[in-house]
């Protein structure tokens, strides 16, 4: 940010404009994309992924500290046990089974110790409130939810559980990642109000910090040695992948008799070298290797970051071609080679090929190599940032008298319609979702909020759905066991996959990080 400016507001309709206008909550959402412009990142985003690996449980002291700093509603906990302890009736009893199994056992080593020591009697009410799911870091992150929202997505952020599925704002299986609470279409707050939204991605940042906080996380060298490398630092796979390589490369220089058509088969075959090696970056890698989380949430980095740390760096372009022969009457990238090498590794390495990793290390030529397509990106990003800052300032200008006036047309400053109502059919992207190509409202999820709703409230006065309906003449559409309505699926982030074809992320929709 470059500078800090102060605006206040000196009439009621200036202030006023200003809540509608510069609001959190009326600013989650981009009317451009019809996609959240907020959400989870970094830190907090590899935290909840971690929380959601299977079952992690939570101490009932640390989690109680947590809930307090976080200004979670602790009436909750009562609903989340019930619709677990409706979901899970197996997993519940076990895991109450082992912790009377635990108390008996830690009693009769006390016992045996000492025949007269005097030993607690087992709380039964407080070895069921302790042994329930509640004590999770999915029970945890419920609290955080409105607890009419129902979610489904496919995200396979955990290879077990691939579906992240939420009943009654309760997470029953799968992980978090990037696409389920990032600044991504379909996201969880991407199908809440306004006002629920700003509500969960609160109480959800202040939740995961104070867990992480205490929980700890870290990346260190020993995180970027692989399963399998030599003395010289190289993995075999890697060695086989560039001899593949450069095989290709020298075929196709000596069978193509056009020199352009042969550049461009050279070029290919040599970054062919990294990226076959990408699929294997996460095989190598050691048990409990925490880059991986990172990228697997989508918190940071990409599997080709780090097949470039742990295996190679491959081709370096710059404007889409090797490096130009411009030293010494065109014969030489760099003075350091020869006019005529004789060595395949040093004939395209000369022309940008780095086949170190950077845990290995580069040679001083592979070094300039690499920072010459690095300055290229410096430098595209530095024009563009000017380009479409000024692009920006001229639409504003455009625009910013254009209002949209209680008759409902849209209008500029001298009074001339713009357009009869807005957008065509008043209603605001913001408040769509981009289904199959096409702007949207998503009724299934508010069909199955107003469900839920229901649902709730004739448990608490204890009636069953049935006779519930009955009294107040509702008539409410409960869905199969285990079957809900499909949330589209959105371009994940590192570690998912991508969204199937016509849904939000699809070709043809917009859908881009903001925070990348």
């Amino acid at each position: 940010m470059d500078e800090i400016n102060i605006h206040v507001p000196q009439t009621i309709e200036a202030r006023a404009e200003y809540m509608e206008l510069i609001s959190v909550r009326g600013n989650i959402t981009s009317g451009q994309s019809s996609r959240p412009i907020m959400g989870i990142v970094q830190d907090c985003l590899v935290g909840s992924y971690l929380m959601t690996q299977g079952w992690v449980d939570i101490e009932e002291s640390r989690f109680n500290d947590i809930c307090c700093a976080a200004l979670l509603d602790i009436s909750r906990f009562d609903h989340i046990r019930r619709i677990y302890q409706q979901n899970y009736p197996e997993l519940t009893q076990q895991r109450l089974q082992a912790y009377i199994d635990r108390f008996n056992e830690e009693k009769a080593a006390k016992l045996k110790e000492d025949p007269d020591a005097k030993t607690e009697e087992l709380d039964m009410e407080r070895a069921e409130r302790v042994s329930s799911l509640l004590y999770t870091g999915r029970g945890l992150l419920s609290m955080s939810l409105p607890v009419h929202f129902n979610y489904r997505l496919h995200n396979k952020a955990n290879e077990k559980e691939p579906v992240l599925r939420v009943k009654a704002g309760v997470i029953l299986e799968g992980s978090i990642d990037k696409s389920a609470v990032g600044p991504k279409s379909g996201a969880m707050h991407h199908y809440m109000s306004q006002e629920d939204g700003v509500d969960f991605l609160t109480k959800f940042q202040r939740t995961v910090n104070n867990w992480f906080r205490d929980e700890g996380f870290g990346v260190g060298v020993a995180d970027c040695y692989p399963i399998g490398i030599d003395e010289t630092g190289v993995l075999p796979s890697v060695k086989e992948a560039i001899t593949k390589a450069y095989g290709k490369a020298k075929m196709a220089e000596t069978t193509q008799s056009n020199p352009a058509i042969a550049e461009i088969k050279v070029n290919a075959a040599l970054n062919a070298a990294r990226d076959i090696t990408v699929p294997a970056a996460k095989k190598e890698m050691r048990p409990g290797n925490r880059f991986l989380p990172l990228i697997q949430s989508g918190s940071k980095g990409s599997i080709a970051n780090l097949t470039q740390i742990v295996r190679l760096l491959g081709q370096q372009n710059v404007e889409g071609k090797r490096l130009e022969l411009s030293c010494i009457d065109g014969v030489r990238s760099l003075p350091h080679y020869r006019e005529q090498e004789d060595d395949p590794t040093r004939i395209y390495e000369s022309r940008g090929f780095v086949r170190h990793s950077f845990f290995m290390g580069l040679n001083p030529q592979e070094f300039w190599a690499h920072a010459t397509s690095g300055r290229e990106g410096i430098i595209n990003t530095a024009v563009s940032t000017a380009k479409t800052g000024y692009c920006q300032r001229r639409i504003t200008e455009m625009l910013k008298n254009v209002t949209v006036e209680y008759d409902g047309t849209v209008r500029d400053s001298t009074g001339r319609i713009i357009q009869f109502i807005y957008g065509g059919d008043g209603l605001s992207p913001a408040k769509q979702q981009r289904i199959d190509g096409q702007l949207q409202c998503h009724i299934g999820t508010k069909l199955e909020e107003i469900n839920t709703e229901y649902e709730i409230e004739a448990y608490e006065k204890g009636l069953r759905l049935e006779e519930f309906k009955e009294t107040h003449g509702l008539t409410i559409i409960v869905p199969e066991k285990d079957v809900e309505p499909e949330m589209p699926s959105p371009v994940n982030s590192g570690g998912s996959e991508a969204g199937s074809p016509g849904t939000p992320g699809s070709v043809g929709s917009v859908d881009r990080d903001f925070d990348d």
